[in-house]
């Protein structure tokens, strides 16, 4: 000890001498005694072990895992059955912070819901597809979002709990009833965001029954309850893409087709006779059809998606193709970048494959053109004609999703400028198909879908007029304010006078919700600028005073100041303004954490999977609520315990065996430009008509 003392002190002389100051922090650190930890603090580092690397319970009882953990320190390492006893104590803490700051909050509350179905057979929260399984467990998953007094967006995991009944609305909404209660949360309640299953409704108006009669509570379940834009998205292109045979349609939803024929469902098989005989084997996996055309007027979207999909299959499989395909990569300058494999859960999926396609055309075109094996999937220049107008029609649909799926901002505004881009761009194309004199008869379908997707968008696009937030959302942001309700061509503006009814109506709700004490910190203080000064008396004044209070509002003294264009982050701007706008930022609090999508809770049920995976198919309901409750609360508290949780559609193909691609990160910046580059170059409608005009 002498000399290391000794050692510091002629450091510090030979510090002096050459002009160097200490740095404070390592002054600091070098005297800081060593806190010795308690035996329950050491469990809980162990307990934030588990939670962050997802291990198992039984990871506990592993005799080398043991022996890692106990290296001369003097703790007993835990057993499992301590660790459960450790999760269940700190997830009640959990719970109890979480219902004291939301009690303490004095803006209102918003709940998003989603639901999932795990591999261990545990439903979360919604809708059974199959009514022959009726032992499925119910987990209802419910996330709230406030913005505090420093306008900063909350959210907190309020619910991951297992329910033993059916999901019905009505057991929804008495399950979402209790965990109001439980947070004392009820009289707080603003809006609830789900996805637009037909039970929800049910759900939110038996919850507003619910409140009524136990509370007195009147919440208006019709205004309140938000449809997830996400959700109206991923119909809309699904429909699409099932109408031009890209994704397998059912026979109901065949059936529901507007002017459905017998034609248009699948062939009946040939009768046994017909059959091709056994004597050629090589077409063990073929019919005896070709599967894709070679005439080039048959080539549509269909069999362009169906090549595209094999091509990206054979280069992701075996691991030797991808080498090889890398090498042509390497010779046209591309980064050395795997395919995207379809999937049949997303639609985004299809755009994902499509985009990293159209990007690695010039390695594809001349790797196909050495492998025998996939000569009869190569594509003609038609038919990368057809995948890049696909690209460019559903890239603004892949956008928007991305856009509003965050839940780490508002996002409510951006609903009627979405939709209204949407309806523009099937306007623009639509357009094209009407300017045409004869169009292709296999391209009918492409209308069709695209007439449909406009039906369905249009259909959820409607119901946004019910709550009023969606209007609120925009008024409250500095930027927009009435810009979108009297932008020339909007469809606000078919409708005479309804900028000055919506400017009405949101008045009304301020004044009754916010404005009940007429008398302001700004309304004061010009008040007292008006006073003259031949006023000797005083009683002029307070006359003044007195009819300048009751004509002020700050809403229309908000609406009457200029729209700040130069506005990205309102809760900034909000934050800023609390002093001019005390009353308006109260309402912006409350509209402001409303979620345009519940892509929040998806994202929980993410982390979710990776919590209970096949090696863990014994956890109980129980166990993944305290488990996912934990982490997230421990993430709240700027605890990182969780890996950064994705913002962006994921991308779904293995990476296993990757050594050469984790050099490059699949969602780079550089390809992201060139997407936005590549856009830019050709507009949806010269594509279309570049791609269509000769059949005109």
């Amino acid at each position: 000890m002498k000399h290391k003392r000794v050692h510091e002190r002629e450091k510090e002389k030979a510090a002096k001498k050459a002009g160097i100051t200490p740095d404070i922090r390592t002054m600091l650190e070098s005297h800081l005694p060593k806190v010795r930890l308690t035996q329950e603090e050491y469990d809980v580092k162990c307990l934030n072990a588990m939670v962050a690397c997802n291990w198992s319970f039984e990871q506990f009882s592993v005799g080398p895992f043991r022996e890692l953990l106990d290296i001369g320190h003097g703790f007993e390492v835990p057993t499992p059955k301590v660790m459960k006893n450790r999760l269940k104590k700190y997830v009640k803490l959990a719970q109890k912070e979480i219902k004291q700051r939301l009690t303490n909050n004095e803006s209102r509350i918003s709940l998003v819901l989603d639901c999932w179905t795990s591999s261990n057979r545990l439903e979360f929260m919604g809708m059974s597809y199959s009514s022959l399984i009726f032992n499925y467990l119910l987990i209802v998953a419910i996330t709230s979002h406030y913005i505090d007094e420093n306008f900063v967006l909350q959210e907190d995991l309020l619910d991951f709990t297992e329910v033993d009944w059916s999901h019905s609305g009505i057991n929804l909404a008495e399950h979402i009833h209790e965990v109001l209660f439980k947070y004392d949360i009820c009289e707080k309640l603003f809006c609830i965001t789900t996805d637009n299953a037909s039970n929800n409704d049910t759900t939110c108006e038996e919850l507003s029954d619910r409140l009524y009669e136990a509370h007195s509570i009147d919440w208006n379940w019709e205004e309140n309850h938000i449809g997830c834009l996400a959700h109206v998205l991923d119909l809309a292109v699904q429909a699409f893409l099932k109408n031009i045979k890209v994704m397998e349609m059912s026979e109901v939803e065949r059936f529901a087709l507007p002017g459905a024929a017998p034609m248009q469902l699948p062939r009946a098989p040939a009768p046994l006779s017909t059959r091709p005989q056994k004597c050629t084997r090589k077409a063990k996996t073929k019919g005896t059809e070709p599967p894709f055309p070679n005439s080039p007027k048959d080539h549509d979207f269909s069999s362009t998606i169906k090549k595209l999909r094999k091509i990206s299959a054979a280069i992701n499989w075996p691991r030797s193709r991808t080498r090889d395909f890398w090498l042509f990569c390497k010779a046209k300058g591309l980064k050395l970048m795997k395919a995207v494999n379809d999937n049949d859960t997303r639609w985004s999926g299809t755009c994902n494959m499509i985009q990293r396609a159209v990007y690695l055309r010039t390695a594809i075109d001349p790797w196909v053109a050495t492998k025998e094996e996939l000569q009869e999937f190569a594509l003609s220049e038609r038919e990368w004609e057809l995948a890049e107008f696909l690209l460019r029609f559903l890239e603004p649909f892949r956008h928007a999703t991305t856009m509003i799926q965050t839940s780490e901002r508002p996002t409510l505004h951006k609903t009627f400028v979405m939709y209204e881009k949407l309806f523009n761009n099937l306007e623009n194309v639509k357009a094209i198909f009407e300017s045409m004199s004869v169009i292709p008869e296999w391209f009918e379908e492409v209308r069709v879908a695209i007439d449909n997707m406009w039906t369905k968008i249009k259909t959820h696009y409607t119901k946004t007029k019910n709550p009023p937030a969606y209007i609120d959302a925009n008024i409250l942001h500095p930027g927009k304010k009435l810009h979108l309700f009297k932008k020339k061509g909007s469809s606000f503006t078919e409708t005479p006078g309804q900028v000055e009814a919506y400017v009405t109506a949101a008045r009304a709700r301020f004044d009754k919700s916010y404005n009940k004490s007429r008398l302001s910190t700004v309304e004061l203080s010009n008040s007292l600028k008006r006073k003259r000064a031949t006023d000797s008396d005083g009683s002029s004044g307070s006359s003044d005073e007195d009819d300048h209070s009751a004509a002020y509002n700050e809403f229309d003294h908000y609406l009457q100041l200029k729209r700040d264009k130069t506005v990205k982050d309102t809760l900034v701007w909000w934050r800023n303004s609390g002093g001019l706008f005390p009353k308006m930022g109260m309402w912006y609090r409350d509209v402001g954490a409303v979620m345009a999508s519940s892509a929040g809770v998806e994202r929980e049920f993410s982390m979710a999977g990776d919590i209970v995976t096949k090696k863990r198919n014994r956890l109980s309901g129980t166990t993944i609520s305290n488990i996912m409750q934990y982490k997230r609360w421990r993430a709240r508290r700027g605890e990182h315990i969780i890996v950064a949780e994705p913002r962006d559609i994921p991308e779904e193909y293995d990476e296993d065996d990757s050594d050469a691609e984790s050099e490059f990160e699949e969602r780079n910046i550089e390809l992201e430009e060139w997407l936005a580059e590549w856009m830019e170059k050709k507009e949806l409608g010269q594509a279309a008509r570049g791609l269509f005009g000769d059949e005109a």
